[in-house]
């Protein structure tokens, strides 16, 4: 499912509807959701007509002069209001045999107001239980670098804003392209830039759509950019990297083997010998994983039928169930401890049961190290492939070899050392 969301601040504009006809047709969104839309349903219903949109529309007239919220959905899309007021439009979207819940936003300027909206979305989480995503303008940022230019926000407003994500249990799906979302288009000083504008999901949604994207489009037509959530992205193929997981600290073999790998013998410089050996243990440990069922996934799926398999049998056999119970509940307690190791969320626990959350971490952190474009030193953004056929690749990583400060050769040695025997829980000697 993909969305288009843009406070346009007037659909009136020709431009406006000129940059939605493109969007219309260079994005194909399933939902195209506007707020601060200021005209009331005659002419959106003219809009819907002249954009081509083939399926449903909602709206919710302004108030005078002001605000207004508009709603369009492609055919192979149904979407099932169940909530609508000035600022929300709250509903069920169901396209094929996929539904989940969608709640789209335009929050209040006062923060007392939003703090009332954030109440009302919570009361969804306490009661939904299908995935739910939630995006417009929150007029709310979550930390100051949200924020360039102008006044500080109050810490108040910001601990508010992040309340309310974590105890939704939402997570910021990020963006790609210009960090902030709505610029007062004022010179010099006066300039205010602000990232107003997000989408958010439960982790349910997110482990459904591992490769969603959201993108800050071009902006014209309005302070705000538009945002574009794109969760059919096509992944490209990548060679997967290493990682040295704590689990394996575990194991009684883990340890010798990165023992007996580190203290072999290379012919070269220090920086030479020290690439070797960590080459070396990686290789010796890959081996060592290939040979032994270290998947707590697979475990845990093979302890549960065999509990089953016990659990059926005409002569139960107790020693046997509480072995097996034992197992699963390692593996269990390894599968938990595996996705928060990958996920780095280090404020919650192990014991704490969040594999689902600690699992939708880990998908959204891959898509932060996604590289999909680059900024030239004249802050000229370029997307995929384009950027490393105009060479901005080179230029970008040859800087990484102007920064200044070089560590002495002892404190690199002695702190490669010493993370890599620590990670197999081996004093160095």
């Amino acid at each position: 499912m993909n969305a288009l969301v843009w406070n346009c601040q007037g659909v009136g504009n020709p431009l406006t509807v000129s940059r939605l006809k493109e969007f219309w047709r260079l994005h194909s969104p399933d939902l195209v959701f506007l707020m601060e839309t200021k005209n009331k349903d005659s002419y959106l219903l003219w809009l819907q007509k002249h954009l081509g949109v083939d399926g449903g529309c909602f709206f919710v007239n302004p108030v005078g002069l002001a605000r207004g919220l508009c709603l369009y959905w492609r055919k192979e899309v149904s979407f099932q209001i169940i909530f609508s007021s000035a600022h929300v439009i709250d509903g069920y979207v169901t396209k094929g045999q996929y539904r989940c819940r969608v709640t789209l936003v335009h929050a209040p300027n006062s923060a007392q107001d939003r703090r009332g909206l954030w109440e009302h979305l919570l009361e969804t989480t306490r009661t939904e239980s299908l995935d739910w995503l939630v995006g417009g303008d929150f007029n709310a940022i979550t930390h100051a670098d949200e924020k360039a230019g102008g006044a500080d926000r109050q810490a108040w407003e910001m601990a508010d804003f992040q309340r309310f994500i974590q105890e939704s249990n939402l997570i910021d799906l990020g963006y790609i392209g210009y960090p902030f979302t709505w610029n007062n288009k004022r010179c010099g000083q006066d300039n205010v830039k602000v990232r107003l504008d997000r989408f958010l999901a439960s982790p349910s949604w997110k482990i459904r759509h591992p490769d969603a994207l959201v993108w800050h489009l071009t902006p014209g037509g309005s302070d705000h950019c538009p945002i574009f959530l794109n969760a059919t992205v096509q992944k490209g193929k990548y060679k997967q990297r290493f990682f040295f997981y704590n689990r394996w600290g575990q194991q009684e073999d883990c340890a010798s083997i990165v023992k007996n790998e580190w203290s072999k013998r290379f012919v070269g410089s220090k920086w030479y010998q020290i690439h070797m050996k960590i080459r070396a243990c990686r290789v010796g440990l890959l081996q060592w994983r290939k040979q032994h069922q270290l998947n707590s996934r697979h475990m845990k799926e093979a302890m549960e039928a065999k509990l089953q398999l016990i659990f059926e049998c005409p002569v139960f056999n107790y020693e046997e169930f509480s072995s097996a119970k034992l197992m699963l509940k390692k593996a269990l307690q390894d599968e938990e401890t595996y996705w928060r190791n990958k996920s780095r969320i280090s404020w919650l626990k192990d014991g704490d049961k969040n594999t689902a959350f600690f699992h939708a971490q880990t998908l959204q952190r891959r898509q932060q190290n996604r590289l999909v474009g680059l900024e030239n030193d004249m802050g000229v953004w370029q997307d995929g492939e384009d950027a490393g056929q105009m060479g901005w690749e080179q230029d970008f990583f040859n800087n990484f070899g102007l920064l200044s400060g070089r560590a002495s050769w002892t404190q690199f040695e002695a702190t490669v050392i010493r993370t890599i025997f620590f990670a197999a829980s081996i004093t160095p000697t």
